[in-house]
């Protein structure tokens, strides 16, 4: 009886030990997550800069040069608080879930991801959208939204390298967010809605991954290869996007998770599912296609009992057929402007991380096959037939953006699960015990928490939406965004206000979420022909005392001087976030001097 006493007590005492530190652990969370501008803005107010410089990664000799306040706040959330709130939320889930989520069902699964977003990411459901989902797919919906639905009148706008709202016209996403705009037209209500849903597309993506894992291997290993998915920082980013890739994805995932389970109609419809939301998801076409036609020569039962089989191979190509017709055949903006074309992108794509862990992964697939065949081993390649579905999936990403000049952060998301399969599938041909394969892949999901900041990544200091979406670094640009819309409202709003491309759209439409009361936007640098946008008309037909300028840190010298704000400028405020910066400024002399460049150039061609 003291025996079992003794048991009884000491396991009550764990479990007590447990929930207190659980309980520490949440509160922790809480506090560096919410009280944490709070506790840096004391820190400035009591002049304790070797600190707040210390924590912002400043060189040394810096102590007598404080910064401003925004700066520190942003600096430090990205370097510090941001991250460690990352690790903290993630290595308590992961815990929750080794424990307690190993044996529920997919779905079950997926809800639990769901809230757990829900949860960790509270305040990113009023979020606008951010860099060029506004100029994309928000700038399409909006034209929709504005002109009923006229497709036909959209195909006669001008491309948005001209200018022009026609961005995709091909694609159902843009359609979908106009509609919801109608909906919807209560901006935050919109935003809310639209940030549950992408949680839900990115919990269902971790939830079938996980399923499609447990297959081969056992289910603590699926649990922590979904969660080494779902705290990828890229991943992380786009969660919190309100964009095209996440929906795209979710279709392929769906598509593969299908095509696995043996079922060629739900695989073939998802997959053309993932080209209607964005083109690039014709790579799941081509995967499914490639796929169940091996099989079938092979003869597998699931694929040979299909008697719409061939409808369904005839329905693939001539969706691939049709995606590329409207790229090459009718030559859209991408392809005219030499962005996408045959082999193009071999040069950039080479260079990739994700090239070097894919080809090692082939090559290794590759070894263990030949050594199957000749040692005549049968252990080496398990459950061979998910192992070819994911890796069809990965190898034609890879030939897909062989032929895009440039491979943009974002677009990666859709080789993510199935490299990250292939690359843990080698690493378990290879090593075998069971513990050491968990420590592997929580020594991953670590470093993927420390990192999701973009802590690891080469520093930039440019405002480039298209780089900084690559990790959660981007929400500093988006804050600062939304303080220099603030501080247009608040002291330029009776001012003419110039801005570049994405900015000036963010401030003259309401839909988008940052502005609050109406400003007179013009644009410079770039054309645009909607939104109520005026274009930069030179500096003899403007007002220049009631025009205000908003130039942000980028590439400080084009064509031979500084751009856009020159030496004859004169800043008015400088607003700053973190290690960004913004720039309200008059006179407009260095837009000016391009702008009567740009037009000599028109004239002599």
């Amino acid at each position: 009886m003291s025996e079992l006493k003794s048991s009884g007590d000491s396991l009550a005492t764990k479990k007590l030990i447990f929930f207190v530190l659980f309980f520490c652990s949440v509160s922790l969370f809480f506090y560096v997550k919410f009280q944490s501008p709070a506790l840096i803005t004391s820190w400035f107010n009591a002049h304790n800069y070797e600190w707040l410089n210390q924590l912002s990664g400043l060189p040394q000799g810096s102590v007598a040069q404080p910064r401003s306040l925004g700066f520190y706040l942003g600096q430090i959330d990205e370097r510090v608080f941001g991250p460690l709130s990352q690790l903290i939320s993630g290595i308590l889930f992961m815990v929750l879930a080794l424990l307690f989520l190993t044996k529920i069902n997919t779905w079950k699964f997926g809800l639990a991801v769901f809230i757990y977003l829900f949860i960790t990411k509270f305040e990113v459901l009023l979020f606008p959208p951010y860099g060029d989902a506004i100029g994309g797919p928000f700038a399409e919906a909006i034209w929709l939204k504005h002109n009923s639905f006229n497709y036909a009148g959209l195909l006669q706008q001008p491309g948005y390298a001209a200018g022009g709202p026609k961005v995709y016209v091909f694609t159902v996403y843009p359609a979908y967010l106009a509609l919801t705009m109608m909906l919807l037209p209560n901006v935050k209500f919109f935003l809310i809605i639209h940030h549950l849903l992408v949680f839900m597309m990115a919990a269902s993506i971790v939830a079938l991954f996980r399923d499609i894992a447990a297959r081969v291997f056992s289910s603590q290993i699926a649990i922590l290869l979904a969660l080494a998915l779902l705290y990828m920082p890229l991943f992380q980013s786009q969660t919190e996007a309100i964009n095209m890739e996440m929906p795209c994805v979710a279709f392929v995932m769906l598509s593969a998770y299908a095509l696995i389970k043996g079922k060629l109609n739900r695989a073939s419809v998802t997959a053309m599912g993932a080209v209607l939301v964005k083109g690039i998801g014709l790579f799941s076409c081509a995967a499914v296609f490639l796929v169940s036609l091996l099989t079938w020569i092979g003869g597998k039962p699931e694929f040979r009992k299909n008697k719409n089989i061939f409808f369904w191979w005839l329905a693939l190509l001539a969706m691939m057929g049709l995606a590329l017709s409207v790229k090459f055949i009718i030559k859209d903006q991408h392809v005219s402007s030499g962005m996408v074309n045959f082999f193009v992108g071999w040069p950039s794509l080479k260079i990739f991380f994700i090239s070097r862990l894919y080809w090692a992964a082939v090559l290794i697939i590759m070894v263990a096959g030949a050594a199957e065949i000749f040692l005549n081993r049968k252990d080496l390649l398990p459950q061979k037939y998910d192992l070819l579905a994911m890796l069809t999936f990965c190898t034609m990403w890879f030939l897909l953006f062989l032929n895009f000049y440039a491979v943009s952060p974002r677009y990666r998301l859709g080789v993510y699960p199935f490299l990250i399969y292939i690359v843990f599938y080698v690493f378990a041909v290879i090593v075998r015990p069971e513990i050491l394969r968990r420590i592997g892949l929580i020594a991953v999901i670590s470093a993927a928490l420390f990192y999701s900041y973009g802590r690891f990544e080469p520093a930039t200091i440019e405002n480039d939406h298209v780089i900084l979406e690559r990790t959660l670094e981007y929400r500093t640009d988006l804050k600062l965004n939304q303080l220099v819309v603030k501080t247009l409202e608040d002291k330029y709003d009776k001012y003419l206000v110039g801005a570049p491309f994405i900015i000036a759209q963010l401030l003259a439409i309401p839909e988008l979420g940052y502005t609050s009361k109406h400003l007179e936007v013009m644009i410079y640098g770039f054309p645009c022909l909607y939104g109520g946008i005026k274009n930069f008309p030179g500096i003899e037909n403007l007002n220049i005392s009631r025009t205000i300028y908003v130039g942000v840190q980028v590439s400080q010298i084009r064509d031979g001087f500084p751009y856009p704000i020159g030496p004859q400028d004169r800043i008015m405020d400088e607003i700053e976030y973190g290690n960004k910066k913004a720039s309200l400024f008059m006179g407009g002399v260095a837009i000016e001097r391009l702008y009567r460049q740009s037009a000599m150039i028109k004239m002599l061609l």
